[in-house]
C-alpha cells in the first residue's frame, strides 16, 4: 500500500514538475509564442503589418514600432502600444490601452469611413447599434488624417479615461478647403473638448473658418461654438450651436463687422440654434441678428430673425415655421431718393412744384428711424428652398406706416431666383404723406397693380388721382390715372386742371 502510495506521489510529483517545466518554458518563450500567434492571426485576416513585441506580462502587453498597411503609405503607425488585461469569469478582457506616436489615416466615401487594413482587425458587424468600448485609453497627440468627399481633414487627439463613461480629451482639427452642400469653406480649424458620460458623447468648443462662399453669398471670419451631446449609437442628439461671422455679402445685401486695425470688435451677423432629435427627425429653434445689415437702397440697420424648424438631417429637408423678423432700426439710403429730388427741378414753375418739393422732403424725413416686422415660413430641400413672408409692418414715430393684409404673401425661391407677390399694402401718411392702398401682384418678370391714394395738399397746391394702374416690367414701367390739380401758375392760380 505504501509502495502504491509512494509510486503515485512520485508520479504526481513528476507530473507537477513536468507541468511546471512546460509552464516555465512557455513563460520563457512567451514572446516567441505570442509572435507566432499574432503572425498567424494577421495572415488569416490578410493584414500587412510589422511590429516588435517588447513585453508580454501577466497583465500588461507592449508592442513597439507597429505599422499596419502598405509600408510606403501605412494606414496606422504607432511608436508603442500598451494593453492592460483583466481576468474575469468570461476570461481576459481589455482593461486599458495606452499609446504614443500614433498616426491613423482614413478615407470617407458615401458616408462610410474606412481605415484601410485596420478595418480587417475590427470585430465583424453584428447588426447591433454601435456601443462605446468599456475600457480606458490614454493617447497623446494621436494624428488622424481623413480624406473625405468634402475635402481633407486633419486632427490631433489627446485624452484619457474610460471611453464609455469618464473620457476627457481635446481634438484639434484643421482643413485647408472643404466643399459642403455646395458651399466652399476655407482654412477650417478648431479645438474641441470631447468627453463621455453614461455612454453619451459631448463635444464643445470653437470652430473657425477664414471664409465661406455659397453661390452669391459670402462670409468672412466664421466662428461656430457647438455644445452637442450624442448617444453612443450616433442615433440621438441634442445641443446648441452659436455662430458669428465677419463681413457678409449676399448680392444686394451686406453686413459689416466692426474693426479697429486687425482687431475684430463686433461680428456682422450672430446666431444660434438649439436642436433635439435624430437623423430621421430633428426639431429646434434658430435665430439670427445683425446690427449692420444693409441692402442696395437700405442704409445700415438692426435686424433679428427667429424661427422653429423640423426635418431630416439625412435628406436635408426642413420645414421652417413661426418665423418672426423684426427691425428696431433701419432707414432708406438717401442716395436712393436723389433721382426724385432731381425730378423736382423739372417741374419748377408748374402747379405741381410745391407738391413735388413737399413730397420729396416728406420721403426724406420718413426714410430714417423706421422699424418693422414680418412673419415668415420656409421650405428647404437640400440646395433648393422657398421663403414666404406675411404680415409686413413698417412704421415710425412720425405716424407714417405701411402694412400688408394678414393673408397676403411675398415668396422667393432659390436657386432659381423666382419671386411672387400677392399683397395689398395699406399706407398711413401721418401728417406728411397721402394715405391709401396698393394692390400688387407679380413675379420675377414684373409687378403690376393698382393704387388708390387720398388727395395730397402742400404749399397752396392740391392733387387728386383716380385709381392708378401701374406696371413695372422687364421693358420699363407705365402708369395710368387722371389727375385733378389745383395750384399756382405764373403768379396766379389754376383750379380743376385735369391731366390727361
Amino acid at each position: 500500500m505504501m509502495t502504491v502510495k509512494r509510486t503515485w506521489m512520485r508520479i504526481s510529483g513528476g507530473g507537477a514538475l513536468f507541468v511546471a517545466l512546460i509552464a516555465g518554458a512557455v513563460w520563457l518563450e512567451r514572446e516567441a509564442i505570442a509572435e507566432r500567434f499574432a503572425r498567424a492571426e494577421l495572415d488569416a485576416r490578410k493584414v500587412r503589418a510589422t511590429y516588435k513585441i517588447a513585453q508580454i506580462g501577466a497583465r500588461t502587453e507592449r508592442i513597439e514600432n507597429l505599422v499596419i498597411g502598405d509600408p510606403a503609405n501605412p494606414d496606422l503607425v504607432a511608436e508603442w502600444v500598451e494593453v492592460d488585461l483583466k481576468i474575469g469569469f468570461a476570461g481576459a478582457v481589455i482593461d486599458a490601452v495606452r499609446a504614443g506616436g500614433v498616426k491613423l489615416r482614413g478615407r470617407e466615401k458615401g458616408g462610410v469611413i474606412s481605415f484601410g487594413e485596420v478595418d480587417k482587425l475590427l470585430p465583424a458587424p453584428t447588426g447591433k447599434p454601435f456601443a462605446l468600448p468599456d475600457f480606458s485609453i490614454d493617447v497623446r497627440n494621436m494624428l488622424v488624417g481623413l480624406e473625405t468627399s468634402y475635402g481633407a481633414v486633419g486632427a490631433s487627439v489627446t485624452g484619457r479615461g474610460n471611453l464609455a463613461n469618464g473620457f476627457k480629451g481635446n481634438v484639434t482639427t484643421s482643413g485647408p478647403a472643404l466643399l459642403i452642400a455646395g458651399c466652399d469653406i476655407t482654412k477650417v480649424r478648431g479645438v474641441n473638448e470631447v468627453s463621455t458620460h453614461a455612454r453619451s458623447i459631448r463635444i464643445k468648443g470653437p470652430l473657425h473658418a477664414d471664409g465661406l462662399r455659397c453661390g452669391k453669398i459670402s462670409a468672412a471670419a466664421l466662428m461656430l461654438m457647438p455644445d452637442i451631446t450624442i448617444d453612443e449609437a450616433f442615433s440621438q442628439w441634442s445641443g446648441k450651436i452659436y455662430a458669428q461671422t465677419g463681413n457678409v455679402d449676399a448680392g444686394a445685401y451686406r453686413a459689416r463687422a466692426t474693426r479697429i486695425g486687425n482687431k475684430l470688435l463686433s461680428y456682422a451677423v450672430s446666431g444660434s440654434a438649439t436642436f433635439d432629435g435624430n437623423k430621421t427627425t430633428t426639431s429646434g429653434t434658430v435665430s439670427l441678428s445683425s446690427n449692420s445689415l444693409a441692402a442696395a437702397s437700405i442704409g445700415d440697420g438692426a435686424f433679428a430673425a427667429r424661427a422653429n424648424f423640423t426635418g431630416s438631417p439625412e435628406t436635408m429637408a426642413f420645414e421652417v415655421t413661426d418665423g418672426q423678423l423684426t427691425s428696431p432700426r433701419f432707414g432708406v439710403d438717401r442716395a436712393a431718393l436723389q433721382p426724385l429730388r432731381q425730378a423736382t427741378l423739372s417741374v419748377q414753375g408748374s402747379p405741381v412744384a410745391p407738391l413735388a418739393t413737399a413730397l420729396v422732403d416728406a420721403l426724406t424725413k420718413a426714410s430714417v428711424n423706421r422699424r418693422g416686422s414680418a412673419k415668415f415660413t420656409a421650405t428647404i430641400a437640400g440646395k433648393r428652398g422657398s421663403l414666404t413672408a406675411r404680415n409686413l409692418i413698417i412704421g415710425g414715430d412720425d405716424g407714417v406706416s405701411v402694412r400688408s393684409n394678414a393673408n397676403d404673401r411675398i415668396m422667393v425661391q432659390w436657386p432659381q431666383g423666382l419671386f411672387q407677390i400677392d399683397s395689398t399694402l395699406t399706407l398711413a401718411g401721418g401728417k406728411m404723406l397721402p394715405s391709401g392702398q396698393f394692390r400688387l401682384t407679380g413675379n420675377e418678370t414684373g409687378v403690376k397693380g393698382q393704387a388708390q391714394l387720398s388727395p395730397y395738399s402742400a404749399g397752396g397746391a392740391r392733387i387728386a388721382l383716380t385709381p392708378v394702374a401701374f406696371d413695372f416690367g422687364e421693358r420699363g414701367w407705365s402708369a395710368a390715372t387722371i389727375a385733378t390739380i389745383d395750384g399756382p401758375l405764373a403768379g396766379g392760380q389754376i383750379s380743376g386742371l385735369r391731366i390727361p
